[in-house]
């Protein structure tokens, strides 16, 4: 709403100098007509209340003696004589007692006065003028007003007197309208002289603006008139200095074009030479970078092919390892005669778990740079626990002890199997490191949890940390401090990979001290909303 009121304003000088002085000028008599509208009506009041001060003392006055002579005919011919003016409602004499002695309306005498102001009007027996009402709402235009009557310094009672002030109302009333009028009268005057003055003033802009849309069409020998205001005169003089500088430029620039031409001439005709060589020379280069591109485009078709059996490869290691295990000791078992039926049933269970990862890996990885990969709600618990059941046999049979504390409460949308491949990950390193360093008291921690708006997982081990050298190295592709036959480093950078671009999220490492072991953090950081 503002930009819209900024850009009406700012559209020409001449709607600001129209709305400028109009708004002005407005202003101006507003504040002017409410001043002495506000004065007209205090003035208004004043001559009301002393209307009726006075009516109020003569009639006090003229009462005084009909009431210490207890004639109460002349007391109502006194109250009579005021009834036929215009403005008058009702006239009425009270005793002390608040007893009516005269009204204008004679049906009211001889009643009492019992509505709280009469009351407390009588009973203070003031001996002073007293304004008992005023209204001047939209109902009701009065004031009443009482005087004492008095006997040589007694007091004898009081003369009340309600007067309608519709006359000057009335007459505030017009004094009002005969200011809007003015005010409209004067607004639409400053509005004609706003737009006289605001055109006189732009019009000299304009025909500047003339003059350089003749320039821009071609036409010489054009100025601008200086027989103007002296501001206007000061900028039109500089704007006939710069059309003339602008001439002499364009002579001086036309002799060199013509100067420039006959260079060309001549150095087209040895381009043109050159340029019967030069073709060739690019059409073969060309054709040379063209090659190169493909084979560029090629050798980086078969890099990644190459980095993804890699990472087959590094992540196949263990579930198969875990296969070869497992049916290993169901042949050892048979051999030694302590072979349970059961054994071969939890045997060809984790056999088929494995299977089924390494096809869900081979998949992962063909779909990994694609848009389309599975997405649901998953619990991650659930996740981590199917995670350690493929790895679980793996760690029994180097003893190490597996500490995990999950929230079962925390779902995700987003790929399960994603997640799981970077937990097996970190898991199978830790389980290398503990294994290399000859570790006696092997353990990894396992904990999810809720940070605020994040999920976290951490992963620690007790297996020494990792190398300040090589801290900043662990994420990066074909780093490994392993044999080759083991890894191709790229397990923890692919990890990382899929956090980034598949949850949102980070993955980050650190080492730290626990009860005097030293082991490496690994922290997955994943924003609660994917």
């Amino acid at each position: 709403m503002i930009n819209k009121i900024l850009n009406f304003w700012n559209y020409s000088i001449k709607r600001q100098l129209v709305l400028g002085i109009t708004f002005l000028t407005l202003c101006m008599f507003l504040s002017l007509s409410f001043i002495i509208l506000e004065k007209q009506k205090d003035f208004f009041n004043e001559s009301s209340i002393n209307q009726a001060k006075n009516r109020t003392n003569l009639l006090a006055n003229n009462s005084s003696s009909w009431l210490m002579a207890n004639d109460f005919i002349g007391l109502q011919e006194v109250v009579d004589s005021v009834s036929t003016y215009k403005d008058e409602i009702y006239t009425m004499v009270v005793d002390l007692k608040g007893k009516v002695l005269a009204h204008s309306d004679k049906s009211k005498v001889g009643q009492f006065l019992v509505d709280d102001i009469s009351v407390k009007h009588i009973n203070s027996l003031t001996k002073e003028f007293e304004i008992l009402k005023l209204y001047t709402n939209e109902d009701n235009h009065f004031i009443e007003v009482a005087s004492p009557i008095f006997y040589k310094n007694q007091l004898l009672g009081y003369v009340r007197n309600r007067i309608d002030n519709n006359y000057w109302i009335n007459s505030l009333q017009a004094i009002k309208n005969e200011f809007m009028i003015f005010t409209l009268i004067a607004t639409i005057f400053a509005i004609l002289f706003a737009y006289l003055s605001a055109y006189i003033f732009t019009r000299n802009f304009y025909n500047l603006i003339e003059v350089t849309k003749k320039i821009k069409e071609g036409e010489k020998n054009i100025k601008a008139d200086e027989n103007v205001v002296k501001e206007i005169q000061l900028l039109s003089k500089e704007f006939n200095n710069m059309i003339e500088v602008k001439e002499k430029n364009e002579q001086v620039i036309l002799e060199l074009n013509q100067n420039l031409e006959k260079i060309v001439q001549e150095r087209t005709k040895e381009l043109n030479f050159l340029n019967e060589n030069l073709e060739q020379k690019i059409v073969a280069e060309v054709e040379k970078n063209r090659q190169k591109d493909i084979f560029i485009q090629q050798q980086a078709r078969l890099a990644a092919l190459g980095e993804m059996i890699g990472n087959i490869a590094h992540q196949w290691r263990q579930p198969l390892s875990v296969i070869t295990t497992s049916v290993s000791a169901l042949s050892l078992k048979e051999e030694f005669g302590i072979l349970e039926a059961n054994d071969i049933k939890q045997t060809n269970e984790t056999v088929k778990k494995m299977a089924e990862f390494l096809n869900n890996t081979i998949e992962n990885f063909r779909n990994f740079f694609q848009k389309d990969q599975p997405k649901k709600v998953f619990v991650i618990a659930q996740t981590i626990d199917s995670t350690l059941e493929i790895i679980k046999a793996s760690y029994d049979n180097h003893f190490i002890v597996l500490n995990k504390d999950l929230d079962y409460t925390i779902e995700y949308f987003g790929s399960e199997n994603f997640l799981a491949q970077v937990l097996l990950n970190i898991l199978s390193n830790a389980k290398d490191a503990l294994i290399e360093n000859q570790i006696e008291n092997k353990k990894v921690n396992l904990r999810l949890f809720k940070d605020k708006d994040n999920i976290k997982i951490t992963i620690q081990d007790n297996a020494g940390g990792i190398k300040e050298e090589n801290m900043d190295k662990i994420f990066d592709p074909y780093f490994t401090t392993k044999h080759k036959s083991q890894g191709t480093g790229l397990g923890l950078y692919m990890s990382t990979q899929i956090i980034n671009k598949h949850f949102n999220g980070t993955l980050s490492v650190s080492n730290v001290i626990n009860e005097d072991e030293i082991g490496a953090f690994f922290t997955i950081e994943i924003p609660t909303e994917n």
